[in-house]
């Protein structure tokens, strides 16, 4: 039996060892039970209360939609964008119709009262979304598969030529893995680093109306508006 047909019968150790070691990265995080008491109990307690009486901040996404009435979406935007540079804010999207905007969160309110005072307020929608467990939950997947990476890369430095291509294979899987996490997870913590604001605007003008045409020529002629303000003077004479 030729070395070649050896390897292809019997799996490889260190495939086996990559293989589980993947196994064990790859997993979620479970919660484990403490470990026993190596350390003076006088050392733990005071560490136990400090625990215990901090409150964990929770990280909270920030998401507001309004859609306003404005008579001059432009001089409107303009205040709105002026507003927001200073409350260090961005602006992702600027169109004639619509605004879509990220502000620091305690920033939030005073971008919206300046919102609100350029129109009339049609609709208004706010809601949060805590995100403190899936940040975490990414943020450790992203920990698993980077420590991973740098188990194979030591694999692959003592490997045989006959096991160089499934440990590079495996290595590239991990590579798309680990950029995917990297950009779930900068996109969670941008979500709760800012919060969303996203205004639609609607023409409110100020023209007077136009009607369709009158049933007599004489007042397609004269206007509507005409007839009606002769009319209420005419009226108000005693």
């Amino acid at each position: 039996m030729s070395p070649r047909t050896r390897v292809r019968a019997l799996p490889s150790p260190l495939l086996l060892v990559i293989f589980a070691t993947a196994a064990r990265a790859g997993a979620e995080p479970t919660p484990t039970a403490a470990a026993p008491t190596a350390v003076p109990t006088a050392a733990v307690a005071p560490a136990a209360k400090a625990e215990a009486a901090e409150d964990p901040e929770r990280l909270t996404a920030h998401e507001a939609h309004l859609f306003v009435k404005v008579s001059r979406p432009e001089e409107s935007q303009a205040a709105i964008i002026a507003h927001l540079d200073r409350l260090e804010g961005i602006a992702l999207l600027r169109s004639q119709a619509r605004l879509e905007l990220k502000v620091p969160p305690q920033q939030l309110e005073g971008l919206i009262a300046t919102i609100e005072a350029e129109g009339q307020v049609l609709d208004k929608r706010q809601q949060r979304q805590d995100r403190t467990l899936e940040i975490a939950r990414l943020a450790a997947q992203l920990q698993g598969r980077r420590t991973l990476m740098a188990q194979m890369r030591t694999f692959l430095a003592q490997a045989d030529a006959g096991e160089t291509g499934r440990i590079e294979w495996q290595l590239l899987q991990l590579l798309t893995e680990t950029e995917a996490l990297a950009n779930q997870l900068r996109t969670a913590r941008d979500r709760v680093r800012y919060a969303r604001v996203t205004i639609d605007l609607q023409w409110q003008s100020s023209a007077p109306m136009r009607y369709g045409r009158a049933p007599f020529d004489w007042l397609d002629g004269t206007g509507i508006d005409q007839v009606l303000t002769s009319f209420g003077s005419q009226g108000s004479r005693p």
